[in-house]
């Protein structure tokens, strides 16, 4: 997997959840550990969310649970996303903090969902 090569190639320790992890709102936890004065080690974690598209220029969707998961954890999660993933992979690392910034946003709740759950009264004319 790409994301994960990635975060080997800089020096981190990566895995991606199982089925039953995937609850969290990511897909990758990775820590990177490095050593400061006195022997002391610092651990910086990563919550990695990763998003691969055919599209050189893909939007980016989010599930409510990832949303709230970037919101929490902001300058601590990432989204990356792996762009004409079919011919010519790149991949793409954006920070949460940054993306919290952007105010055209927009929230797709699927017709099933509100359709089933949501919907109060139906009237044909």
């Amino acid at each position: 997997m790409t994301a994960l090569k990635f975060e080997k190639s800089k020096g981190r320790s990566a895995r991606e959840l199982s089925r039953t992890e995937e609850v969290e709102g990511y897909d990758i936890p990775s820590l990177e550990e490095s050593e400061e004065g006195f022997g002391l080690i610092q651990s910086q974690e990563r919550y990695i969310e990763v998003k691969s598209s055919a599209k050189t220029n893909p939007d980016i969707f989010l599930t409510s649970k990832q949303f709230t998961a970037l919101q929490e954890k902001r300058e601590r999660y990432f989204v990356y996303v792996i762009t004409d993933a079919l011919r010519d992979p790149t991949l793409c690392v954006t920070r949460g903090d940054r993306l919290l910034k952007i105010t055209q946003i927009k929230t797709i709740i699927p017709f099933s969902k509100w359709w089933e759950n949501a919907k109060d009264e139906e009237f044909q004319p």
